[in-house]
C-alpha cells in the first residue's frame, strides 16, 4: 500500500526513517523564537528580569507564553528535548520531531530530509519501497 513519504512510521527500534540536520532546524527555530520573544514580551516574573517598562509599546497586551514555551506546548515535546535541538546537541533530528517543532512555530520550511544514517541500507530501502508511490 502506498502511503506517501509524508508519513514517517517508526521502525521497530523506535527511530524514524527520515531525519533533518539539527543545525539547520535549530537555526530556523532560534530565529523564530527570538522574533517571537521580541514581538511578544512576557509578563514580568518575580525576578524582575523582564519589565514592561523595557518595552516601547506599552499599549500592547503582554504575552504569557515565551517562544520556548510555545514550542514545547505546540510540539508535545519535553523542554529538555526542545533545548537539545536548539543547542544542536545531535547531528540529526528525526523528521517527526522536526515537523512537530516547525508546526508548533507555524513555520513552513523546506528542510532537506535524508534517510536516517542509523538505519542500514536494506531496512531503509524496504521502508522506502513500502511507503513511496
Amino acid at each position: 500500500m502506498c502511503t506517501g513519504l509524508t508519513e514517517t512510521p517508526k521502525h521497530r527500534n523506535g527511530s524514524d526513517p527520515l531525519v533533518v540536520r539539527t543545525e539547520d532546524l535549530a537555526n530556523i527555530l532560534k530565529a523564530w523564537r527570538n522574533s517571537w520573544d521580541r514581538t511578544h514580551p512576557t509578563v514580568p516574573n518575580n525576578s524582575g528580569s523582564r519589565d514592561r517598562d523595557d518595552f516601547e509599546d506599552k499599549s500592547e497586551p503582554m504575552a504569557v507564553t515565551t517562544g520556548m514555551q510555545k514550542l514545547v506546548d505546540g510540539s508535545g515535546l519535553t523542554p529538555k528535548s526542545v533545548r537539545r535541538v536548539l543547542r544542536k546537541e545531535t547531528k540529526w533530528t528525526t523528521f517527526s520531531v522536526a515537523d512537530d517543532l516547525l508546526t508548533a512555530a507555524g513555520i513552513h520550511n523546506d528542510l532537506t530530509v535524508v534517510p536516517n544514517p542509523k538505519w542500514n541500507k536494506e531496512h531503509w530501502q524496504a521502508w522506502h519501497e513500502e511507503h513511496s508511490c
